[in-house]
């Protein structure tokens, strides 16, 4: 990589060296649920805070 040069309409200016930076190819997929909050590609479950059974309860109640 080279050396550059920024200009921003002539009210200043910044001069750097970029540096590159490792690729990864790792990707995780991630699934939004109702149940659970969210499930990962990998099989990692994050537990909804606000479980969907007490608030399906919930809702009957006040729809009454």
């Amino acid at each position: 990589m080279g050396h550059c040069h920024l200009n921003y309409r002539r009210l200043w200016s910044y001069e750097f060296t970029p540096t590159s930076t490792p690729k990864t190819t790792e990707v995780v997929g991630v699934d939004l649920g109702i149940k659970t909050l969210a499930t990962l590609s990998t099989g990692e479950v994050f537990k909804s805070v606000f479980p969907y059974k007490k608030a399906q309860n919930k809702l009957a109640k006040l729809q009454r």
